[in-house]
């Protein structure tokens, strides 16, 4: 059975898929109907993120205090050890619910203005057709996730995709995730983790060595595979070997 919470969830999702059957909602619109209270009537900060032709995740909207309406400067490569680079590259729901765990995992977050007053980081790959076209990256002061939760985001960017699919303009109709790292050049801790892997070293060994927590080696690992264009370890170890 779904929680208050939840409950009040669902609600505001029925809402939500309502005002998307308008062709005048923009992604501002949406973040401001997402961050009036998703889960509880706590005022949460969130942004849509759509993948560029660059490689870059760019804020096509945003809602909050600290992000402002239509946030244009926010705007990153996508191998970038960050919550939304992260998600679209593993292409799952990333659920960070600590400040702590946020500066853990992403150690380049930490340097974020408003960083002290992140409590929860939830991450949800946009998907359409297939292909993982953005991101939806909320703050809030939910703390542990539910199943049902995940489950509502995730609905939730349902619908967020097909309204890109109505917005011809839109780069995440001619861009998809898959295959926009490809031949771009590893990082430094990349290049570190593709080495060890050339030595038979495992991710919680890589981490030991380098300082890092072994969920920032994995996710440096997949980012490192798909611009290496490969799909495992011993692959990616041996391209090392041969360069």
């Amino acid at each position: 059975m779904p929680n208050a919470h939840e409950l009040h969830a669902l609600k505001r999702l029925l809402k939500f898929s309502m005002l998307l059957q308008s062709d005048l909602i923009t992604p501002d619109g949406i973040c401001q109907v997402l961050g009036m209270g998703l889960f509880s009537n706590e005022v949460c900060e969130n942004a849509i993120f759509e993948v560029s032709q660059e490689s870059t995740c760019e804020a096509t909207g945003s809602f909050g205090p600290h992000l402002g309406p239509r946030a244009k400067h926010l705007v990153f490569p996508l191998d970038q050890n960050s919550p939304v680079g992260a998600a679209i590259i593993l292409e799952k729901t990333l659920w960070i619910a600590s400040n702590k765990q946020l500066g853990a995992e992403f150690p380049e977050m930490i340097s974020l203005p408003n960083f002290e007053l992140i409590q929860t980081v939830i991450a949800v790959p946009i998907v359409l057709l297939g292909s993982v076209i953005g991101c939806l990256v909320i703050a809030c002061k939910e703390r542990e996730s539910t199943p049902n939760q995940v489950a509502i985001l995730e609905l939730i960017v349902s619908f967020i995709a097909t309204q890109f699919k109505r917005d011809r303009n839109s780069p995440a109709i001619k861009n998809s995730s898959k295959g926009t790292l490809r031949g771009l050049p590893l990082t430094d801790r990349e290049r570190l983790i593709q080495e060890m892997m050339s030595k038979g070293l495992s991710n919680k060994e890589c981490s030991i060595n380098l300082g890092y927590s072994e969920s920032t080696i994995r996710q440096d690992a997949v980012s490192m595979f798909a611009k290496l264009h490969v799909t495992n370890r011993k692959q990616a170890g041996a391209l090392f070997s041969n360069s």
